[in-house]
């Protein structure tokens, strides 16, 4: 059986239903096929007081990733201090944490209560990565909190490439985790310099103000996690990432461009689908020892649920889980967002980014969270 699920943000839920009468027949035609293996898992919350298996999996998650490992999660509703505790424990086991939330004007929802309580949590992570950077770098960890700020379309792919090229050279911290080697960085740059004159201000047409160009500035709606274990992240230190990312940024640009069909379409794979890495990854991983290739852990958990109270308590919630080859996939997206974000070193720089309300709507945000 197949399950057919429908969503709204308070009342997403699955229904089974039979499958295909030749499904097996497309199961075996598509393993004798030239596709890459893949393993996932959908997992739901169930609404009010029912199984909440969506948080069990992030939970298992966020407590059994050995140190060593990177975990990047940007969410545009991040203000579940479950979630916000849960990771301050990795970081100081040895994990390596990077939390991204919006700023105010790249926040897709900005209920003055959700944005009360995300500058709350905000402010605690970055003042929790101040005071115990001590403890936390003795273990091998890393807490940073990143606020996603970025003023440039969704469309504008050369200018993330820059300010990927442009945010590595601001912070050592984020050169020392992703560690390339110097060969990367003359790449990146051929890379940027090469698409720094190309135009993607395509006007949109009539009737399609759901476009990718709906709105000035880029929003982080996205709701994933993303972890990789300390064997798996040496993948990403590899030279071939400057080949791959000229491949993937091609790719998004073909997809943007051909933004109508690649927003109704789902009927042929269109170049941004293709696979991007998969040999790099299957011979790296094939060239490690048997006892490290068995430390290799990958994860993306992409879905429903925002990192806050309401979507971990009531709301019904799905999350599609996958690990192995296809949980790669994100990276080069996620360093994108990485870049186009502002990194807290001092509590007080989110004011700029998050600023902080009356001490009314502050009050009636904690009851909200109550009440709801």
């Amino acid at each position: 059986r197949r399950w057919a699920v429908s969503s709204g943000e308070a009342s997403t839920a699955a229904r089974s239903e039979s499958c295909a009468a030749d499904y097996d027949q497309q199961v075996a035609r598509a393993v004798r096929g030239d596709q890459r293996p893949s393993r996932a898992m959908v997992v739901h919350n169930e609404t009010g007081f029912g199984a909440k298996r969506v948080n069990v999996a992030k939970a298992v998650l966020y407590t059994l990733t050995p140190a060593g490992s990177v975990i990047k999660i940007p969410d545009s509703l991040w203000n579940g201090t479950f979630w916000g505790s849960a990771l301050v424990g990795c970081a100081l086991r040895g994990v390596r944490v990077l939390v991204i939330a919006p700023a105010l004007a790249n926040a897709p929802a900005r209920a003055f209560g959700s944005m009360a309580r995300s500058r709350e949590l905000v402010w605690r992570l970055a003042t929790a990565s101040r005071l115990l950077a001590p403890e936390i770098e003795a273990a091998g960890g890393l807490l940073k909190v990143g606020l996603f700020a970025s003023d440039l379309r969704v469309t504008d792919i050369p200018g993330k490439v820059r300010s990927v090229r442009r945010t590595l050279e601001a912070h050592q911290w984020l050169r020392d985790l992703f560690d390339f080697p110097p060969s990367v960085y003359p790449g990146l740059d051929e890379l940027a310099e090469t698409f720094s004159q190309l135009s993607m201000a395509a006007p949109r047409a009539a009737g399609t103000a759901g476009d990718f160009e709906s709105g000035e500035r880029s929003m982080l709606h996205l709701k994933a996690n993303y972890i990789a274990s300390r064997e798996a992240w040496t993948l990403m230190a590899r030279p071939e990432w400057v080949e791959l990312t000229w491949e993937f940024v091609q790719q998004r640009i073909a997809q943007v461009q051909t933004r109508r069909a690649a927003i109704t379409s789902f009927e042929a794979s269109p170049d941004a689908l293709l696979d991007v890495g998969g040999g790099v990854a299957q011979r790296w991983l094939d060239a490690l020892p048997p006892e490290e290739r068995e430390r290799v852990l990958f994860y993306t958990v992409v879905g429903s649920q925002n990192q806050n109270d309401r979507s971990m308590v009531t709301d019904g919630e799905d999350a599609l889980i996958l690990s192995a080859w296809p949980a790669i996939i994100p990276y080069l997206d996620l360093l994108s967002i990485v870049a186009q974000s502002r990194w807290i070193d001092d509590p007080a720089e989110i004011e700029a980014l998050l600023p902080r309300t009356s001490p009314l709507r502050t009050r009636l945000a904690h009851w909200f969270k109550l009440a709801f």
